[in-house]
């Protein structure tokens, strides 16, 4: 597990070296970074059951709405800000599903980006979301199927079983497009 944490540390630490030097920075108000990422675990520990034995959080969405309306960095940035209280042994463990979110708000940001939302046009922000959010569930889906993998549990990656059986979430993409879509045209008002 150790191994799998440092490269997923490593990854976080790389996308964002790569952000910056491609340009990218910190768009967002300080304060909306903070707010949205207290927001992220509040959610997270707000469970929604969609069938006898899954249930799903809305956690994704302020990460996205992050990524989104400011950016990739600020995606990440919300994604480790709301992870950070819950550092505690094993830290490998800590870091794995710290970078998790990180490293998917950080690719749908991209995602979102390489749409575009700044065109004012509401099918260009629908198209940028979708993208986000796409993007975040494979991210999410294929690294939590590592850890599946490292800790001997499973095949892996369920992105590649087919995106509709994704780790027991089914609908979560879904409902975290039209919330982030909600949040998104709050933020940019």
């Amino acid at each position: 597990m150790g191994v799998y944490a440092t490269a997923l540390g490593s990854a976080v630490v790389a996308l964002a070296a790569v952000l910056v030097l491609r340009g990218e920075a910190l768009n967002a108000p300080l304060p909306m970074i903070f707010v949205l990422g207290v927001a992220a675990p509040v959610t997270e520990r707000q469970p929604v059951r969609i069938s006898p034995n899954a249930e799903t959080t809305v956690s994704v969405l302020p990460i996205l709405i992050a990524a989104i309306a400011y950016g990739p960095l600020a995606g990440m940035a919300v994604a480790a800000l709301g992870l950070i209280v819950d550092c505690r042994p094993p830290v490998s463990r800590w870091l794995i599903w710290t970078s998790l979110p990180s490293l998917a708000g950080g690719f749908g940001g991209i995602a979102g980006e390489a749409i575009g939302t700044s065109r004012g046009s509401l099918g260009l922000l629908i198209a940028a979301v979708l993208a986000a959010a796409t993007a975040e569930a494979i991210v999410d889906a294929c690294i939590g199927g590592g850890v599946v993998v490292v800790r001997r549990q499973g095949r892996g990656c369920p992105a590649r079983r087919g995106f509709g059986r994704r780790s027991g979430c089914d609908g979560q993409a879904v409902t975290s497009i039209d919330a982030s879509l909600v949040g998104v045209g709050a933020a940019s008002r």
